[in-house]
């Protein structure tokens, strides 16, 4: 994991955390306070599902890129045996 992953992860957990702290501070009744829980869990179950999301384009980003580079070094190498193997 990334420094970045990393700090967008604590970043977030921090959110929850204190979202969670101020709902269950708040002087409101436990209705409201278990709706303003239940949008807090949907919205951070976005977020999680956008960054799953970035993540897997990101790797899939990454494979075809090492995929690339793994055939252009075999296809060099192999011209290149061919030409010393023609001397």
């Amino acid at each position: 994991m990334t420094n970045n992953s990393k700090i967008l992860l604590a970043f977030l957990a921090g959110g929850a955390i204190g979202a969670g702290v101020a709902l269950l501070t708040a002087p409101t009744s436990g209705e409201e306070t278990r709706k303003k829980i239940k949008e807090s869990l949907d919205d951070a179950k976005s977020r999680i599902t956008e960054k799953a999301s970035e993540l897997q384009r990101t790797f899939t980003d990454r494979k075809e890129g090492l995929k690339a580079a793994y055939t252009a070094g075999k296809d060099a190498y192999l011209s290149t045996a061919e030409r010393v193997g023609e001397k």
